[in-house]
């Protein structure tokens, strides 16, 4: 039944985007300067996850904009890298070469990037900024002429409370961009082109397809996986097309695939610090998960090019894992408890050092 899986993946880039014009007309405004050899704004996408902020953004970079003009960019991942690794890779990725080393001074590599990039127009996404730790990056960003960065970010106030005034002015309600989850028949639209693609034939009624957009709530994410598992749960059982017991079964799946592809998305600490509560689980106190993590931080992070996280930064990666659904907690402050949501998922981080110390 299944012919294709890579169009059920996320990094699976589609030919049309229905149901986002009106984010990437605003994106076109704001960034439109640069098909001119000019500085474009900078702008600040938001939302929750898995609703198309990353996609959107890419598909308005690799196949809007070039029909303008060539345009430099290019996209990095945040996780929790430093600040100098941040500017190492903004001038490392652009198009021209440079050499750069992660042992400059930061101000050596904004130097860099300021050469490399000599003032044209040179678009930096910053996806999963969430997790940005020195956020003086922004500032260092904003001095180099021609850079225009486009943030990515859950939650717009959270953000922005991390940004001192020299910075702020620049994302204001004209530069941010907020992406709510799709209706019923926006996302059965979305998922229409994937099925054509991906499956040997039409395996789903169109019922079923508004069934599971209505069940994923909109999330575009959620919806692609669900498809996707009904389909797998469908051949498992030797059905022709997807019944409607499939479509019932699929959400789990589906949730265990998001759950899978959000860690490997993730960065190094927040893989770290999920295998430690795997591994600690089912549950596990605040206090004791604090004592080991601060007792070998220095050998988690041994070759990481980095300092070590401390604890007060850890329990933001806590959090962030918490949206995810990668992992639950209860309770308040030390008395606080941690246990992942799926045991059977496993980080790879070698954390054995830890548990033979034990």
């Amino acid at each position: 039944m299944i012919s294709r899986t890579d169009v059920f993946e996320d990094s699976w880039p589609p030919s049309e985007l229905p149901n986002r014009n009106d984010e990437l007309e605003h994106l076109s405004r704001r960034l439109g300067p640069t098909t001119r050899g000019l500085e474009g704004d900078d702008v600040l996408i938001y939302g929750g996850s898995g609703v198309g902020k990353t996609a959107t953004t890419r598909h308005f970079l690799s196949r809007k904009l070039p029909d303008y003009a060539d345009v430099a960019w290019t996209q990095i991942s945040c996780g929790d890298k430093t600040r100098n690794i941040l500017l190492k890779e903004a001038a490392a990725e652009h198009p021209d070469d440079v050499t750069v080393q992660l042992n400059w001074r930061p101000s050596r590599l904004k130097a860099a990037l300021e050469r490399v990039v000599d003032g044209e127009p040179y678009i930096l996404v910053l996806d999963e900024a969430d997790s940005i730790a020195d956020h003086e990056i922004l500032a260092d960003l904003a001095d180099v002429e021609g850079v225009s960065v486009i943030v990515i970010a859950h939650d717009r106030t959270e953000w922005l409370g991390h940004l001192n005034n020299a910075v702020i002015g620049s994302f204001g309600i004209d530069s941010t961009i907020r992406f709510n989850p799709y209706s019923t028949d926006e996302l059965v639209e979305i998922l229409e082109p994937r099925i054509r693609l991906g499956l040997d034939y039409d395996a789903f009624s169109r019922d079923q397809l508004k069934r599971i957009a209505k069940e994923t709530e909109g999330v575009a994410r959620y919806g692609i996986k669900a498809v996707w598992a009904a389909a797998e749960i469908a051949k498992e059982r030797g059905h022709d097309t997807v019944t409607d017991d499939d479509v019932d079964d699929c959400f789990d799946r589906a949730m265990a695939k998001m759950r899978e592809s959000n860690l490997a998305s993730l960065s190094y600490t927040h893989r770290a610090l999920y295998e430690l509560v795997r591994r600690l689980g089912p549950t596990v106190y605040n206090s004791k998960l604090k004592s080991i993590w601060r007792a070998h931080r220095e050998e988690i992070y041994a070759d990481r090019h980095r300092e070590p996280v401390t604890w007060r930064q850890a329990r933001n990666y806590l959090e962030k894992l918490e949206k995810y659904d990668l992992l639950v907690r209860k309770g308040k402050t030390q008395n606080r408890r941690c246990v992942v949501t799926d045991p059977d998922l496993e980080a790879t981080v070698d954390l054995d050092f830890v548990f033979l110390a034990a």
